[in-house]
């Protein structure tokens, strides 16, 4: 799904990390594929996904739906509806993880999933409504 976000701030250090605000939710992530330059206080059309490198973590949960930054990495703990093999927090949507097929049982339950990054592509530069 495409989104619409504003990046907060450029990494200084890290030229592929941004931190960007998307449907109310500041984000650290990684930029995956960006075919153009960026600016701080623009607005740009996105995709969003995760990245899982090692051990797959997913739990029923009682949280609260959102994002929960894990030390100062770009590590988070998801928390959204799982549902049809999709992770769904409020308006924003991860498309389907084939891992996910794995719990059928959790199918409508509130998860929490870790994942080692939140990774944004960049589509186009899009004007501030």
């Amino acid at each position: 799904m495409l989104y619409k976000c504003k990046i907060k701030k450029l990494d200084n250090t890290i030229e592929e990390a941004v931190l960007i605000e998307i449907n109310g939710y500041e984000l650290h992530c990684f930029i995956s594929y960006c075919p153009f330059k960026i600016f701080e206080n623009q607005f740009y059309e996105v995709e969003l996904s995760y990245e899982i490198f090692n051990d797959y973590i997913l739990d029923k949960s009682t949280s609260n739906i959102g994002f929960r930054k894990i030390d100062d990495s770009f590590k988070y703990e998801i928390t959204a509806e799982l549902k049809n093999n999709h992770l769904t927090l409020q308006n924003i949507q991860f498309e389907e993880d084939e891992y996910l097929i794995n719990y059928p049982y959790l199918d409508n339950c509130l998860v929490t999933l870790t994942v080692d990054r939140i990774s944004v592509s960049f589509i186009r530069e899009i004007q501030a409504a």
